[in-house]
Order: structure tokens, then sequence, then C-alpha cells
């Protein structure tokens, strides 16, 4: 089963994703931007290390101002150049330099982070984009049968939603690095002030960490749930949406009010509880750091004091220290409880990345140079493995430049065999040949160049009925439009609406009558010009009168293509050069009209059915 065609909602409350996994997953798409990660990388030492010599020029201000001597604690290093340049100067001369100092250190410091934050913006929407493209060119590409399986909610969720956290979850471990860089830079800052101080603190944000760890874990729990609670809301509010006809036309926008609201009061019952448990993660690392804080200046006074040093400076710039990695501390803190809500759904679309082949688009192809005769050699086709039969063992011939037309009772396979010349399907068992060369032979685009298929429920987009037929050629002219309107019987449609052909039609075509819509669909592949026209219940919408010019149409249209024509009503069929008759997924008769009224089998007795004599 196709991971699309499953409920989402307990795929994510059920998940335990394999976070390394998940990354090799996604490796790919960052492999192409190696440069730009390792410029932000660089940008991170680089701010870290502004940091550092910011907060080296505090300790020698904070003295200057007590009127105390430079302390030796930064001898041997480059802070040692600093203070041997600045001993000379006055004391007010000092508190200039060492403020112009740090203040150009922060502005450097300020324009990495700028660089920083600019170039992880330009990887960050590359890589969302080429998941996207990742996942749509997935989608466009997977296999009809499993497509049509698959709820239009969780296509529509997997693209739009799940992509786009994929590459949140993906750029968020990214983002770790540079914290967690700069959390090791202060921590080897703070040791080399005090390994003992240190210690003790250490320990005392370990065990912070393990009590927030432990109020995270309750809050990812909830996060997971309200992830799934959104999940099912989205998927239920598209649902809805898109059955709002037939919920009126039922009267039953109560159940729809009361689905929709059973569904969002659970989604907004989850958000309180996940908000309620994120709210309580602050105070209980404030009031802990509070405490962490208190702990230290108490310590350190005793500490400094007897390494000679003068403590008050020291301790302060050691507090300043530990306030800076603060930062990095809870901003690794904020991305965890982040991923907690987001890894889930990211891994869903990681799988299906990995377990779909991409679909190679290609360039509209022009049709082959000679069409000839179509041929089925002994198909079979089911649906499914642990399906019946559709098609059993299907043989017949297509002639070039003929109209052929398959009838049959309903269920009988007429429509499955439309889907398999247009290759929407492949045969389970058995061959299609295109003069005598298989049809699988022959590139998708440039068959579909050669073939346009008119169903019975014509799909319209919700632009002009000029758009909607130009879909079918997409380099027409407008006078070719028109002509393809004319032929199709639409002028008169046309001709009743205010903005004629640039009338907007509406969603799927609301706008217009089911016939009016399948005669655009009708225009649309005429405009194709294909050299095979399938017409599969196209004229069912129409009224005797409409479907008589229509007939008139496809017969000169026939003149110069071969057309299949299915239908139900045998009154469009009659002048066809050959009619195949079909029950139970096998060919029963095969004849003209008047030879297979003459045969009275199947085809005689659904003519006197619809008494059409």
């Amino acid at each position: 089963m196709s991971i699309l065609a499953v409920d989402w909602r307990q795929q994510i409350l059920g998940r335990k994703p394999n976070i390394r996994l998940l990354v090799v997953r996604l490796l790919p798409f960052l492999k192409p931007h190696r440069k730009a990660l390792f410029a932000v990388f660089c940008c991170g030492i680089l701010a870290a290390g502004a940091e550092l010599l910011t907060i080296g020029l505090l300790i020698p201000l904070l003295q200057a101002i007590a009127g105390r001597e430079s302390s030796t604690l930064f001898e041997g290093t480059p802070m040692q150049i600093v203070a041997s340049l600045i001993a000379p100067l006055s004391v007010e001369s000092r508190i200039r330099w060492l403020v112009a100092g740090m203040f150009l250190l922060q502005a450097v410091r300020e324009t990495i982070v700028y660089a920083h934050l600019w170039v992880s913006a330009r990887v960050y929407t590359r890589l969302a984009l080429e998941i996207r493209r990742a996942t749509f060119v997935r989608m466009i590409g997977v296999d009809m049968l499993a497509f049509e399986r698959t709820p239009l909610a969780n296509q529509y969720t997997m693209l739009n939603a799940f992509s786009q956290t994929a590459a949140d979850v993906a750029f968020a471990l990214l983002k770790m690095t540079v914290p967690a860089l700069a959390i090791v830079i202060y921590s080897v800052l703070l040791l080399y002030f005090s390994v003992p101080l240190t210690l003790l603190a250490c320990t005392s944000v370990g065990a912070i960490m393990w009590v927030s760890s432990r109020v995270i874990a309750i809050q990812q729990r909830h996060q997971t749930r309200l992830a799934g609670e959104a999940t099912e809301l989205n998927d239920t509010a598209f649902q809805i949406v898109s059955a709002m006809r037939t919920i009126r036309l039922f009267g039953r926008e109560k159940f729809a009010w009361d689905w929709h609201d059973r569904v969002s009061r659970q989604y907004w019952a989850a958000n309180f509880r996940s908000s309620k448990w994120a709210s309580f993660v602050s105070p209980v690392n404030q009031v802990l750091g509070a405490f962490v804080v208190m702990i230290v200046f108490i310590v350190g006074t005793y500490t400094f004091s007897f390494s000679g040093e003068s403590w008050i400076e020291l301790v302060l710039v050691y507090l300043f220290i530990m306030s800076r990695l603060a930062a990095p501390a809870s901003q690794i803190n904020s991305l965890r409880g982040d991923l907690a809500a987001r890894v889930a759904a990211a891994d869903i679309v990681a799988e299906y990345l990995a377990e779909t082949k991409p679909k190679r688009i290609e360039d509209p192809a022009p049709p082959m140079s000679t069409f000839g005769e179509l041929r089925f050699d002994a198909v079979w086709f089911r649906y499914a493995e642990n399906e019946p039969d559709v098609l059993r063992e299907m043989s017949f011939s297509i002639p070039k430049g003929k109209v052929t037309a398959i009838v049959g009772p309903s269920g009988a396979g007429k429509s499955t065999i439309a889907d398999l010349i247009a290759r929407m399907y492949a045969p389970s068992r058995g061959r299609i040949l295109l003069d005598d060369r298989p049809i699988d032979a022959i590139s998708e685009t440039q068959w579909r160049a050669g073939v346009a298929v008119v169903t019975q429920n014509a799909f319209l987009f919700p632009t002009s009925i000029k758009e909607n037929v130009r879909f079918g050629r997409l380099d027409a002219t407008d006078a070719e439009v028109a002509e393809a309107v004319r032929l199709a019987n639409l002028e008169d449609v046309v001709a009743d609406l205010p903005q004629g052909l640039e009338t907007w039609v509406g969603e799927r075509g609301v706008r217009l009558s089911g016939g009016q819509a399948q005669r655009v669909a009708i225009a649309r592949a005429m405009l194709a010009d294909p050299a095979l026209l399938v017409l599969d219940e196209a004229t069912s919408a129409q009224d005797s009168i409409s479907e008589q010019s229509i007939q008139a149409a496809i017969e000169k249209l026939a003149r110069n293509r071969t057309v299949v024509v299915i239908a139900h009503r045998l009154a469009t069929v009659r002048e066809a050069d050959q009619i195949l008759v079909l029950d139970k997924g096998a060919l029963v008769e095969r004849g003209t009209h008047v030879e297979l009224i003459e045969a009275g089998g199947l085809y005689a007795q659904l003519v006197a059915h619809q008494d059409l004599r």
C-alpha cells in the first residue's frame, strides 16, 4: 500500500522516527548546498570569535572604571597585546578606547550574524523548493492505480504541508550546529576562568537540563498529538469543502457542522494542552537558571578572591558569559521542542521520497509521423493482485482512420479499455501494439501527443472557457480555439454568455451544466488534433439535438483520424465501422450495426431494450 493512502493521524501518533535515518534520507537535498552550509558554519565561528574578543575587553574596561590595575588573567593570550597598548593611556582614554573597541567588535559580529542569516535563508528557501519539487515530481509520476486509491486530502497535505515540514526539520537540524558550537566556545572560556566553578555550573545546568527534558518530553507528547489532530482537522476541512454541493443537496449541513466541530474541539483541546506545557518550560528554566546564577555568584566570590584577582569584575564577567551561553542553549531547547512536533511528518515525506522514483518531466513531444492500426493482443487487466480480472484475454484491432465503437452493459470493462489506450494503466498480461510495435516502447509524451480522451465526467479548470479549450494545445491561436468551439457545437452556449469565451467557468466548471462542460472538453480534444480520439461516454450529458450536432462533428473528424467511441446510448454508434460488444470483461461480439442486429446476440438485445431499430 502506498504511504499516501494511510491514515496520517494514526501514522503521526504512532511513529517513532529514526533521526539518523531521517538525516540520511534528506542528505541528498543538502549535498548541493555544501559551500553555503560551510559558509553558515564559518559565520557561526566568526560570530563566536567576535563575541569572545568583546568579552575579553570587558574585564579591562570594568577594571579601568574601578581604577584597578589590569588583570594578569590573559597573560600569554592575544588580549595581553591589547592590555600593553592601552596601559600607557590615562584611565579616561583607556575607557574610551575599550568602549570604542567593544562597539566595533559588536558591529563586526552583527554584520557576520546578518551574513549568517542571509545565507541561511537562501539555503532554506532552496531546500524547501527542492523538497517540494521532489515531492511533486514523484506524485505526478506515481502509478495511476495507486494515485486513484489515495485520498485527495492526503495528496494535498503531502505536497503542501508535509514537504514544507521536511524542509523545516532538515534546516532545524542544521541550525543546531551553530548554537552547539557557541556552547562549546563559551564553555571553554568558562573553564579558562575557573575549572571548579565551571564544573559546579555544569552540574547545576545538567540538573536543570534533566528537569527541562522531563518537561519537554511531556510537551513533545502533546506536540505530537497536536500535529496529528492538526492533520485530521485539515483533512476534514478539505473533504467538507470539496463535498459542499453534495452536503447541501442532501441537507446534511448539521452533519458537516457536527463533524467539523468535533474535530475542531479535539484540535483546540490538544492545542491548549500543548500550550500549557510549553508555557511551563520557560518559568521552570528561569527559576532554576536564577538559582544557578545565585550559586555561581556566591561560590565565585570565594573562588576568585582566593586567586588574588579582583573578584567583582571576574564574577560579573563570568556571569555575563553564562548569560550569553544561555541563549544558544535555549535555542537548542526550542529547536528540540519544534522538532518533536514536526519530525513525524518529515519522516513520512522522507520515506515517500526514498521509496518512490521521480518521474522525468519532459517537454511536450510532437505526435508520431505515422499512427497506424492499434491492436490488443490477449490483454488481461486487474486493478490489484487480490481482485478479479476486469478484462480477460481481450484481442481485437482498431483500424486506422475508422470509427470503432465499444458497447456493453455497465461493468463490462469499456472505460478500462479507454484507460489502457491512454496508457493510464498497463495490461496485467498481454500486449497493446501499434503497427506491431508495443506502445510501451513509445515515450509517454509522444504517445499522448497523438491521443486525446474525452471522458464522461469532464474536468474543467477554474479559468475561462477559452483557456480550458486551449489546454488541448497551449500554442493555439484564438481563431483555432474558436474553430474547435464551433466543431464541438459550443457556439450557442458561448453566444448566450455576457463574456463569451472569456467567461469564468468556476471551480470544476460548476457554472456550466454537465452537457456544456462536456462540450468544452470535446472542444479541447478537437483542438489537440489527435491521431486517435477516444470518446468515453462523451455525449452522455447531451440532449438529442446537441448529440446529433456533435455526431456530425465526430464524423468530420473521423475522416482523418482513428476514433474510438464508448457508449451506453447505442444511437451514437450505429454508423461506426465496427462495433465491439463486451460483457463481463470479455469480447463477445464484433461487427457492424446491421451484422450484429442480424446475429441476434447481446447487441441486438441492448438495441431492442433501447428501442433503436
